[in-house]
């Protein structure tokens, strides 16, 4: 998903506030899609807003560790590839 990828990129660059923004476009797509993962696959669901929670507290630290921050998204980019496969 684009906005992982445009987050790490952020992440990466040290621009926790390009983090920031990258990853609330998340939220607009999560809540067009998130329903429909929900019913076909209740787990994958559970595990995407897991991830979504941890990304979420590890940018909003007042000094985000990008360890941390990456391994969140990373976490999130393999639940959601886990869902997306057919």
């Amino acid at each position: 998903m684009s906005v992982v990828t445009n987050t790490k990129t952020a992440v990466e660059a040290g621009d926790f506030a390009k983090a920031k923004e990258e990853f609330a476009k998340f939220g607009d797509s999560w809540s067009k899609v998130g329903e429909g993962i929900k019913a076909a696959s209740a787990d994958g669901y559970t595990a995407i807003e897991t991830n979504v929670g941890s990304v979420n507290t590890a940018l909003g630290e007042a000094q985000p560790d990008s360890t941390q921050v990456m391994d969140a998204l990373t976490a999130l980019g393999a639940s959601i590839e886990s869902v997306a496969k057919p």
